[in-house]
């Protein structure tokens, strides 16, 4: 068999588990649900008491609700220099900055939204209102983006580079595991017992049927990647791909055991190898493709905020002037 990259001289006794851990992702997704459904709760509470007009834009505490809702709006802005001024980099860790805004990003609308009591009003405060409205959702989405390419929500970016590594090291293993068997095509070793040739044999027919799909499919991952619209039909046609390519593995490896006589023991590794490959290989598409995503809501957001700014700060002084 030619293998389809660089191949060890032989299989290794274990393959180490070199994954992250979902665990913190899943601890994220769980607080991020609690809090979000916290807001959903309040938001329905605020709106169904809208009508008995307990809170009045001009004064008291709607009045107030308003001034600290746009004041977290303003402060969102810290943020983003936060990463870009070197001044600001020796207060606190990115860590705890991201979770500020993500805070003031929930807070400040729902504040604001109190203070408007769930109606629009003029004409420039229905235009403020509904760029914040604009503003919140797109975060909300730039927040989901931003899970997809980072280990977990507060912690380091997802290196491609890293992932396709790791898709190579699981091919390089499994082609190792699969090269010594190409002996058992040329007859094998006189020292080798009939077990040890069986077993070779065995794995020699799996990697005669298996290896093509694997090489075509790693041939089509190599492909030059376009924008995010092609890399998204690419993502799909991939996703489907590598079903097919699990299934024939599943297929290939319950054959190999049912009827070429390979162990159950090989057949494990062998396949955990390739799944393994498949998942990296997915992550690592998958990741390139939420990073272009990530960069064109970046493009948008920014206008956006800007946007809100203005609008904002046009409404604040025709209230107070008028």
């Amino acid at each position: 068999m030619n293998a389809a990259v660089a191949t060890p001289t032989a299989p290794p006794s274990n393959v180490p588990a070199r994954e992250q851990s979902s665990q913190p992702r899943r601890s994220a997704q769980v607080g991020t649900l609690l809090m979000y459904g916290l807001v959903l709760v309040i938001v329905a509470v605020g709106w169904h008491l809208s009508e008995r007009q307990y809170l009045s834009a001009e004064s008291g505490v709607g009045y107030a609700l308003g001034i600290i809702g746009g004041t977290m709006m303003l402060v969102l802005a810290i943020y983003p220099l936060r990463k870009r001024l070197r001044s600001l980099q020796r207060f606190g860790a990115m860590k705890y900055w991201f979770q500020s805004h993500v805070f003031l990003g929930v807070a400040g609308p729902v504040a604001v939204l109190f203070h408007s009591n769930f109606s629009f009003g003029s004409t420039n405060s229905t235009v403020a209102l509904t760029s914040m409205l604009l503003v919140a959702g797109s975060g909300l989405i730039g927040r989901y983006l931003y899970e997809h390419i980072h280990h977990d929500l507060y912690g380091k970016r997802i290196e491609l580079d890293e992932i396709r590594s790791r898709a190579e090291e699981h091919l390089a293993r499994w082609n190792g595991l699969v090269d010594l068997a190409a002996r058992a095509q040329q007859g094998g070793s006189s020292d080798d017992n009939t077990r040890s040739r069986v077993q070779r044999m065995a794995l020699a027919t799996l990697a005669n049927e298996l290896a093509p799909e694997i090489k075509a499919l790693q041939s089509g991952i190599a492909l030059p990647r376009g924008g995010v619209l092609s890399q998204m039909v690419r993502t799909r046609l991939l996703a489907r791909r590598l079903r097919r390519v699990r299934m024939k593995s599943q297929r290939t490896h319950k054959r190999a055991v049912a009827e070429a006589g390979l162990s159950n023991t090989m057949a494990r590794q062998s396949r955990g190898l390739v799944e393994r490959y498949l998942v990296a290989a997915r992550q690592a598409e998958s990741v390139a493709l939420y990073e272009g995503l990530f960069r064109w809501w970046h493009i948008l957001h920014f206008p956006m905020f800007l946007m809100l700014i203005v609008t904002g700060t046009v409404h604040v002084i025709a209230v107070h002037l008028y």
